[in-house]
């Protein structure tokens, strides 16, 4: 589901519009450009980071009934560890490193 709010790089969505009125046959083309860029300008801005995903990987050292056995797992993006987590953690975001880990995993299950 697409979210309602999107974060954009001002400078980019100004640019885009100078470069529409630029190549466009209006009259007024640089009144309206220049317009929209004030509009632009003013329009509130949000404090933004991006958002890191990361995904358990497990590491195994031993076997039960033919099966591996992952008994520690690490964050893919900092490599904070999680020793003696018999089960994959469940945590939704690295406890360390704030990664989203609800993503995709590495196949280690």
């Amino acid at each position: 589901m697409k979210s309602d709010f999107d974060v954009i790089s001002r400078q980019v969505a100004i640019d885009a519009v100078k470069a529409y009125f630029t190549d466009c046959q209006i009259e007024d083309a640089d009144w309206h450009g220049n317009g929209i860029e004030y509009e632009l300008e003013s329009l509130p801005s949000v404090d933004a980071v991006p958002i890191k995903h990361g995904h358990y990987v497990g590491e195994a050292d031993g076997y039960a009934n033919g099966e591996l056995v992952y008994d520690v797992w690490k964050c893919s993006e900092c490599g904070c560890v999680f020793e003696d987590e018999y089960e994959k953690p469940t945590y939704n975001y690295c406890p360390n490193c704030g990664a989203d880990m609800r993503g995709e995993q590495d196949g280690n299950t």
